[in-house]
């Protein structure tokens, strides 16, 4: 199991892969996460490396939350559908604050909504 949520300025300044985003404030980010979604992240790391070995491995970085706003926002209900029937929109066109955890949700909404059509 991969030790995620815990980086340090020293650990990031010393890995093997160097980060692409220049600034940024290290948090904890236990303390903005749920344990439900922790284990959620560390489930779909696990899914992808089993599809890809090695994709994230101990010196990944991951970068998260990502919040932001895209505008204009297109007409969707709570389940993802827009107003033209069966078409959903998801991620980050869905002008829902945006990024892999909330795409991950969007999608799961969209999906939850075609099993039970």
């Amino acid at each position: 199991m991969l030790s995620l949520f815990n980086s340090t300025i020293e650990k990031i300044n010393t890995n093997a892969v160097i980060p692409s985003l220049k600034t940024y404030t290290n948090i904890d980010i236990n303390s903005v996460i749920t344990a439900n979604l922790r284990r959620n992240i560390l489930n779909m790391i696990e899914q992808l490396n089993k599809l890809y070995p090695k994709a994230i491995q101990e010196y990944s970085l991951i970068n998260a939350p990502v919040l932001e706003k895209m505008f204009p926002k297109p007409f969707i209900d709570k389940h993802m559908e827009s107003n033209i029937p069966n078409i959903f929109i998801i991620g980050d066109i869905s002008g829902k604050v945006i990024g892999i955890i909330t795409g991950g949700a969007t999608g799961i909404a969209a999906g939850k909504k075609i099993i039970n059509s």
